[in-house]
């Protein structure tokens, strides 16, 4: 099924498998899977099908979240901080603020070995070619 936009589905742990079913069975060709917390195979599953996954400034101090990164290609890659959210780590106490999105950047740059500008022109690229 077409949608005239992408589907953004806070599915997270045990719930992205099921969207993940829900999404395949529906023929929806778009979709983000925001703040994406799920086992490996079913993230596995979400990049085959080509959908994007985004990190939160997690990424900067969570192993979980850095190893998540290692399963999904950078050209399938977004940045949210989806806040107000009580983050830990360097951003523990602070107010959310869209201005993290650069601490996330730097933090898939490492990752990937990559220049901070190039990651911030792909992860830019990346938003356009989904939601226009």
């Amino acid at each position: 099924a077409d949608a005239p936009l992408p589907l953004a589905l806070p599915a997270v742990y045990d719930r992205a498998e099921t969207a993940l079913a829900i999404l395949q069975q529906a023929g929806v060709r778009q979709a983000h899977f925001h703040w994406l917390k799920a086992e490996p195979a079913v993230v596995k599953q979400i990049v085959q099908c080509g959908y994007y996954i985004s990190v939160t400034p997690e990424v900067c101090y969570r192993e979980r979240d850095k190893q998540l990164l290692s399963l999904v290609p950078i050209e399938q890659l977004l940045l949210e901080t989806d806040g107000p959210w009580p983050f830990a780590g360097p951003f523990a106490g602070k107010l959310t603020t869209p201005l993290w999105l650069l601490d996330s950047a730097r933090a898939v740059a490492a990752h990937y070995g990559r220049d901070i500008e190039q990651v911030k022109t792909m992860i830019t690229a990346n938003t356009k070619r989904l939601y226009g």
